[in-house]
């Protein structure tokens, strides 16, 4: 009797609808760098699958059942060595592969004007990497190598932009990187939203000579901060609800750039509560240190008074 077979179609069905409705992404964008490699396509495929669901090792991937890579059009026997030359490939063929996609979604308007850029790490656990680099580490690997990358997605969710730097290039550098490689396909007038890592003055200088508006916060810098929060006390709020939740806002033009102070009564509140209970969890670890002195036990119990106070709040509230 013939054994079932069951597995996942998800992402498959994804790939292959994404494809469907590009006429043929994966072969206009993958297809000129594949050259006589049988299965270059499929293997593509199989790579992106993969990322977006389980995520196997290389070595893993043909321990899945023969229907899964039916499904993607394998038309002969795969093996790992096939599947590591296509990888390199890709990573050889990469700023090729960033051209004939920003070319693709240009070409079907689907750039928006409002992009999301960020920037993270990978690490490795090997050191043959020419890119690998010892710098901070988002993984919390601080002793292995690594590289960064950085990302421009829409606000409707498709990738315009991809680079990728050695792991020790700060935020505010790669940024640059990141400008030149999305100005190939962002319109005029289009903002760049991004956290403070990339905030500095010569970022924002070359996004408004490039015909850009940004959107950015503030270095947590004390000084600045206790200016702008005067300025929120002394001026006349505005109110906005943003993601459900209410805020206050002030406005202020600081040499020509607008400054917007943000409050929420409810997030305070959540956040305060967060941090208490993360010192308290600090305070239980270092007992041993602060249980010597009278400060210390005054103040865990301080902590812990008001925030059973303020649990007993809540719940009654609830109710």
């Amino acid at each position: 009797m013939k054994q079932n077979v069951t597995f996942s179609i998800g992402n498959i069905s994804l790939v292959n609808k994404a494809d469907e409705e590009l006429n043929g992404y994966f072969q206009k964008v993958f297809g000129d760098i594949g050259g006589k490699a049988q299965d270059f396509i499929p293997c593509v495929k199989l790579l992106m699958a993969n990322r977006l669901g389980e995520c196997l090792a290389i070595s893993r991937l043909n321990n899945l059942p023969d229907e899964y890579f039916d499904q993607l059009g394998f038309k002969k026997p795969r093996s790992d060595r096939t599947l590591n030359r296509t990888l390199e490939r890709i990573g050889m063929k990469f700023q090729f592969i960033m051209l004939k996609h920003q070319e693709l979604i240009k070409e079907y308007e689907l750039v928006t004007k409002e992009q999301h850029i960020d920037f993270s790490s990978t690490y490795f656990e090997g050191d043959s990497s020419p890119l690998g680099e010892l710098g901070f580490s988002r993984d919390g690997k601080p002793g292995k190598k690594q590289i960064t990358f950085g990302i421009s997605t829409g606000i409707n969710g498709i990738p315009t932009a991809l680079t990728i730097q050695k792991g020790n290039v700060q935020d505010k550098k790669h940024f640059k990187t990141m400008l030149k490689t999305a100005k190939h396909v962002l319109e005029k007038n289009s903002v760049l939203i991004f956290d403070c890592g990339a905030n500095s003055k010569k970022n924002k200088e070359k996004i408004r000579d490039s015909g850009y508006h940004y959107l950015t916060l503030r270095p947590k810098k004390v000084g600045p901060y206790k200016k702008l929060i005067e300025h929120y006390k002394t001026h006349k709020k505005e109110s906005v609800i943003l993601n459900g939740k209410k805020y206050s806002c002030v406005r202020k033009n600081i040499k020509g750039e607008m400054n917007y102070i943000f409050y929420s009564e409810d997030l305070y509140g959540t956040q305060m509560k967060t941090k208490e209970r993360k010192f308290i969890k600090a305070l239980e670890k270092n007992k041993i240190k602060l249980k010597k002195t009278l400060e210390g036990k005054q103040l865990g119990e301080y902590l812990r008074r008001r925030v059973y106070h303020n649990q007993g709040n809540t719940t009654k509230s609830g109710r």
